[in-house]
């Protein structure tokens, strides 16, 4: 039954697009597939201590994300998992994943997102910094300690990149709407680790590391658009499909230029594309497809 009345909604709506209409079809089976199994936002007594169950139950609801309650519990179990094995990088790597995609897409509260993106990149820095390798280095370095560690986070291994990654997004989120003299006191060490990620892996998230270049450039005061420009062009070659690096370069680098037919470019170009060619982000991309809408809607204000 749900398949005839789901199906109807295309035919009935011409102006759909096939994109919109698969994504509009996702966000509805979705919900409805969990309607029936609603959770409480408490840990159960018998697993509160219990890091592997915790990590379990939060990886399963993390896969549910397109729906904010799933998002929601895969940050409680995380966290709880994360504060028994605070050094477990892969674990604290995906903590600090959904503490950003909950303050990025799902949260709307200012403070809320704020305490979000600090969570992820505490824990991921803890995490950081507790490496043998790092603890090496920075022991052994000359100069200060902000020298020390920027010589420690240079010779970090593939293995740790997940751990950089998430810091980066999370603490340059954070930092984004912070005074400039706050944005230039991270600025060595957030470059410091996306080069070594780039050097390591460009690759990452889907041109994750230009990415990160691309918006943190742009918003950056002195700094000459076109090197954003360039880095938001690269992460896209790398990754045409992921949408989030359209909804970025239209939000802070199309903005700045004053460039308001690229703005809309990108934007449609993410309301028509399909968010399901890239499995593993379906739920970033479907969110991203209505922060585009929400976006066209204040073109007005952006570039008055």
């Amino acid at each position: 039954m749900n398949k005839i009345i789901l199906s109807s909604v295309c035919r009935e709506v011409p102006a759909f697009s096939l994109a919109k209409c698969t994504s509009f079809l996702l966000i509805i089976v979705i919900f409805l597939s969990g309607c029936s199994s609603l959770r409480t936002n408490t840990i159960p007594s018998k697993i509160s201590d219990n890091a592997e169950l915790l990590a379990e139950r939060g990886e399963n609801h993390w896969g549910k994300r397109i729906r904010p309650k799933d998002a929601r519990l895969a940050h409680i179990m995380l966290k709880r998992a994360v504060s028994l094995t605070p050094h477990d990088q892969q674990l604290v790597a995906l903590f600090a994943r959904v503490c950003h995609f909950l303050a990025y897409y799902v949260e709307k509260d200012s403070e809320t997102k704020e305490i979000l993106y600090l969570e992820g990149a505490d824990a991921a820095w803890e995490c950081i910094v507790a490496l043998p390798e790092y603890e090496q280095i920075f022991n052994s370095a000359q100069g200060d300690s902000a020298a020390k560690s920027l010589a420690s986070l240079s010779v970090l291994t593939g293995n740790s990149i997940p751990l950089m990654y998430w810091y980066c997004a999370n603490k340059g989120r954070y930092l984004a709407h912070k005074k400039v003299v706050e944005r230039l006191h991270y600025r060595e060490t957030l470059e410091t680790m996306m080069h070594k990620i780039m050097s390591e892996n460009s690759d990452y998230y889907f041109g994750g590391p230009s990415r990160f270049f691309g918006a943190f450039y742009a918003r950056l005061p002195g700094v000459d658009l076109s090197i954003a420009a360039d880095y938001f062009n690269k992460s896209i070659e790398n990754s045409p499909d992921y949408f989030g690096t359209y909804i970025l370069r239209a939000r802070y680098l199309h903005t700045k230029a004053g460039d308001r037919t690229a703005f809309e470019k990108d934007l449609q170009f993410v309301l028509d594309a399909d968010p399901t060619v890239l499995p593993d982000v379906m739920p970033e991309n479907l969110m991203a497809q209505e922060r585009a809408e929400e976006l066209l809607t204040h073109i007005n204000m952006l570039f008055e």
